[in-house]
């Protein structure tokens, strides 16, 4: 379900330089436009030795801004749950794509299943005020018969907390997931079939611990880099022509002609939504 495991050997994977991360939040919350940062993209946040200096780094600047991460659990023990809300973490997201042991080794690529339902069980009974706590499921056809019906116990114990739950489909990650159609189920139900714009060109922005701007979280193969913030502003990299370029192109539903939306099963939908058909080859 994610492109990670195709990838990685591709692409050096790191966390973030404290010196980096303090220039890139100074400026933006210099900017005064920084509501929101999520402390994770393309990887597991828990393995950053530094994520509770950068949040406290974050709320230092501004205790407004809203600080969240999202997390696979393996790591999310009790003392790490602690550490995590003492530095100011305002959300938690856990990924819950397997309720038995084998099917959590099959899709999570990892062993580990006792330790993340120790964990889990453990987070939903003893979550700090001050924490929002959310799942995310994605469904292949591997997991689907135990996650889809919501029978196992730790459902019960989710909606019984009041916890959100979201479950949907994969998409193959701008073309970066092999057998994408082989795995998918129920493809219907993907959040972009009701979609008629891609909020990742509008509205977010995505920096990889080298300073790197992709244009979309599923960009694993950073086939399309808008600019470096080691080397630039980010207002000069949003006001670029080539920021500008996908902005337009997103607006006309061109989004079958650019890199990585041509691949990306999420903007084939919402070019459908529009009544854009994709052009036949040659055409």
């Amino acid at each position: 379900m994610c492109a990670y495991k195709d990838t990685h050997a591709k692409n050096t994977h790191s966390s973030m330089p404290i010196n980096l991360f303090r220039k890139i939040i100074d400026e933006f919350t210099g900017l005064g436009v920084l509501r929101s940062v999520a402390l994770s993209l393309q990887c597991e946040p828990l393995l950053d030795k530094e994520l509770c200096h950068k949040i406290e780094y974050i709320k230092k600047k501004d205790i407004n801004i809203k600080c969240s991460i999202s997390t696979n659990g393996i790591l999310l023990t009790s003392e790490k749950l602690q550490e995590l809300c003492n530095c100011g973490l305002d959300g938690l997201g856990i990924s819950l794509n397997a309720v038995n042991e084998t099917t959590f080794s099959l899709v999570c690529g990892v062993n580990g299943y006792n330790q993340f339902m120790k964990n889990l069980f453990y987070v939903i009974e003893n979550k700090p005020d001050n924490l929002s706590l959310s799942f995310s499921s994605m469904l292949v056809k591997e997991n689907f018969m135990e996650i889809f019906p919501k029978k196992h116990a730790v459902f019960d114990l989710i909606k019984q907390a009041g916890f959100p739950v979201s479950i949907g489909p994969i998409s193959n990650h701008c073309g970066s997931l092999p057998n994408y159609e082989k795995h998918l189920v129920l493809p219907e139900l993907q959040s972009s079939t009701k979609k008629l714009y891609c909020h990742d060109i509008i509205e977010l922005v995505y920096v990889l611990f080298n300073g790197h701007v992709i244009g979309c979280c599923s960009d694993f193969r950073k086939k399309f880099l808008l600019g470096n913030l080691n080397e630039q502003n980010f207002i000069d990299i949003w006001n670029s022509n080539e920021c500008e370029k996908r902005r337009q192109d997103m607006m006309y539903g061109n989004l079958y002609e650019i890199e990585p939306c041509r691949e990306c099963s999420q903007a084939w939908n919402i070019m459908k939504n529009r009544g854009v058909e994709k052009k036949k080859d040659g055409a």
